[in-house]
């Protein structure tokens, strides 16, 4: 059945009859307006249905990009604070290496420095050493020339009393 237009109603022309309109055709004409507007009626309403499932899955939509929106902006804030973090304890490393570095050093330098000092020490007493072991052998070397001079004197007494014997 074809569809009643507006256009169709308004050049609707009926026929007259002894009582006015041929109520056929006028009955006719309300039949077809009926099932077009019937039929437009359930159109509509579907058109409706279909416009509110739409808008609640466009607001559906909207909520969800927001909800990614919300989800992206916290991920954001998430890294960049794992990022600072990590930059700070990066830092916080750095700067402890540096410490323990500089504390290794002054220990090592302590070392070097009693180390220095010991062989200094070391040195002095290698020095006052061979002074007193040279005394010490100066002092055997003259009572060697004593005893040498000593013994060549009694060979030498021994030797003219042996002669004058």
């Amino acid at each position: 059945m074809e569809r009643l237009k507006a256009i169709d109603l308004q050049n609707a022309k009926f026929r007259k009859t002894l009582r006015g309109y041929d109520p056929a055709a006028v009955n006719a004409v309300i039949s077809q307006a009926e099932q077009t507007i019937h039929q437009l009626d359930i159109e509509n309403s579907q058109l409706r249905n279909d416009n509110e499932r739409l808008q609640a899955e466009v607001n559906r939509y909207r909520q969800l990009e927001n909800s990614l929106r919300d989800a992206i902006m916290i991920a954001q804030r998430a890294a960049d604070e794992t990022r600072a973090n990590a930059h700070k304890e990066a830092d916080l490393i750095l700067e402890s290496a540096r410490q323990k570095a500089k504390e290794e050093q002054h220990l090592h330098a302590q070392e070097i420095k009693s180390l220095l000092t010991e062989i200094d020490s070391l040195k002095k007493e290698k020095e006052r050493f061979e002074r007193q072991f040279r005394t010490l052998l100066n002092e055997h070397l003259k009572e060697l020339n004593q005893t040498a001079t000593v013994a060549n004197a009694v060979i030498e007494a021994e030797e003219k009393a042996s002669v004058s014997e």
